[in-house]
């Protein structure tokens, strides 16, 4: 009898020792699994809220665009009425401050900036090295400038774009830009 026992537990330890092997092989796929789906999802999560993001960047990159369209075609621009052109950006600039543009300048076509609303540092100063002016001048009506710039005026080293939009004045001869400049770090938020 002892024989028969010894046996019986034999056989039940070696059914124990698969069962406990094949449970955890089972559990080790299903681990497995769980983390792929887990990285999965999170990584779809991730794609979305980036989507979501650019096509807030996106939005508002247009509205930006077409503020400086209109901008690029009001009579006092155009002219360089300074007076009146400090109006209208003012106006202007309450509207655009809340689709992230934290200045507004008018260039002349040499590249002077003659009218920065909020750097009046920059009044006078010569932008005509820059690309987005270089860019400017040789683009038609309602055709923006980009230039990704890093501030070294106001908020030092922080990291930007300016929208350049070109004006002409009569029979499009190039007459300077309108333009708007956006941080980075306001425009992803």
């Amino acid at each position: 009898m002892r024989v028969s026992i010894q046996k019986y537990f034999k056989v039940i330890a070696i059914v124990f020792v698969l069962v406990v092997i094949g449970l955890s092989t089972l559990l080790h796929h299903t681990y497995k699994e769980a983390v792929t789906l887990v990285k999965e999802q999170f990584n779809e999560q991730q794609i979305m809220v980036a989507r979501q993001t650019a096509i807030g960047i996106e939005e508002d990159l247009t509205l930006i665009v077409k503020e400086l369209e209109l901008l690029s075609r009001m009579t006092a621009i155009r002219n360089m009425d300074m007076e009146e052109a400090e109006k209208i950006m003012t106006q202007v600039f309450e509207h655009v401050r809340n689709i992230n543009v934290n200045d507004i300048a008018l260039i002349d076509s040499k590249g002077v900036c003659l009218l920065p609303l909020m750097a009046s540092h920059l009044r006078g100063v010569d932008f005509s090295y820059r690309k987005y002016f270089e860019k400017a001048r040789t683009l038609k009506p309602s055709t923006p400038a980009f230039e990704f710039i890093r501030f070294m005026g106001v908020d030092i080293g922080g990291k930007g774009i300016v929208i350049a939009m070109p004006f002409f004045i009569r029979d499009e001869v190039f007459g300077g830009v309108i333009l708007f400049t956006i941080k980075v770090d306001e425009l992803i938020n």
